[in-house]
């Protein structure tokens, strides 16, 4: 059993709400985003990504249901369920294939910062599940990079 100190055992609460406060936003984004897709495949990716999100509880930890959002507003996590939350209620308004393309990227980098997460966890149930939730995502944005035409560019790198 490994022994973690006052403050390792406190930031990997942290890490473990935020995490899941990010699964929670992403699985209700993806939930929306794939009734409004055209594209079978692509909706099918998105069905599976809002599975994978929600099934992602870091139950290792009692995470709280109504964190404090007061906390997020300028990381990287609040940056994220921000971008979520515009990408819902723009989805419908912008050529599917470049949403798609965005969506991969920002994916992409959100994928880096849970990696990160991994490698700060010093719980080992705790990086166990991070790792188990990243290779989930990894594998929908595969899928999702496949459903993409070769000959497209990222808004998101204009």
């Amino acid at each position: 059993m490994v022994h973690l100190d006052q403050s390792q055992a406190k930031r990997d609460k942290k890490i473990a709400k935020d995490i899941t406060k990010l699964n929670r936003d992403a699985a209700t984004f993806y939930k929306q985003a794939a009734e409004q897709v055209d594209d079978y495949n692509v909706r099918h990716v998105f069905i599976n990504m809002a599975k994978i999100r929600e099934q992602a509880q870091l139950s290792v930890y009692d995470v709280d249901e109504n964190p404090d959002h007061s906390s997020i507003e300028n990381t990287w996590l609040g940056t994220a369920i921000a971008w979520y939350a515009q990408a819902k209620s723009h989805f419908s308004n912008r050529p599917e294939q470049s949403m798609i393309i965005d969506l991969i990227e920002f994916e992409k980098k959100l994928l880096a910062k849970i990696k990160k997460a991994v490698s700060e966890a010093r719980d080992p149930a705790l990086k166990g599940a991070l790792a188990s939730i990243t290779a989930d995502i990894q594998m929908c944005i595969d899928q999702l990079s496949a459903c993409k035409p070769a000959n497209t560019r990222s808004h998101a790198t204009q």
